[in-house]
């Protein structure tokens, strides 16, 4: 079976084209309905409702902005609740909300420290950071203690491992090839 990221994908896009003029407002009612999703009692409405696509369309239309009803965003929730992959619904809110900050040229990166950095410290790595990745970011930040200091960034296929356990490791690595 295909991976939940692949089958989002032709959702992704297609949400994309249509709402990219509206991105703010369609991802918001991508986010309502992926939080929705987590739901427990509301996957069993899905699950129970499989014959009542209509109702249970209705019934969802009733988490989103008052904008986002009778709009082309009913039209993909109609689809994604036909097409049995309601599920999507967060991958394909994230796969949106990437092409959204892509066509904006920002880019996403995931940096982890080994410590919680005040506001200033926080400032001066992002700018760093900016240097170093060509542009305009949303950082993406989260404590790691096993790095034991430093930091850690990520964004796509670039990685950037400035951190004293990674340091340590090469050194390992190092000292196993010269024996």
């Amino acid at each position: 079976m295909a991976e939940p990221r692949t089958l989002a994908r032709p959702y992704a896009r297609a949400a994309f084209a249509v709402g990219r003029t509206e991105a703010e407002l369609w991802q918001r009612g991508l986010d309502t309905l992926s939080a929705a999703m987590t739901d427990a009692r509301l996957r069993h409405l899905i699950q129970s409702a499989a014959d009542e696509a209509g109702q249970l369309v209705f019934k969802l239309q009733g988490l989103l902005d008052a904008d986002l009803i009778g709009s082309k965003f009913t039209s993909l929730l109609h689809l994604l609740v036909r097409n049995k992959r309601l599920n999507l619904i967060g991958e394909i809110a994230e796969q949106f909300r990437q092409m959204t900050l892509d066509e904006q040229g920002v880019r996403i990166v995931e940096v982890a420290t080994a410590h919680a950095l005040d506001r200033d410290e926080r400032s001066q790595l992002g700018r760093r950071l900016s240097d170093w990745f060509e542009g305009k970011l949303m950082l993406d930040w989260r404590e790691d203690p096993e790095l034991l200091g430093g930091f850690t960034a990520r964004s796509g296929d670039t990685a950037i491992d400035a951190s004293i356990a990674g340091r340590l490791r090469r050194l390992a690595r190092a000292l196993k090839q010269t024996t």
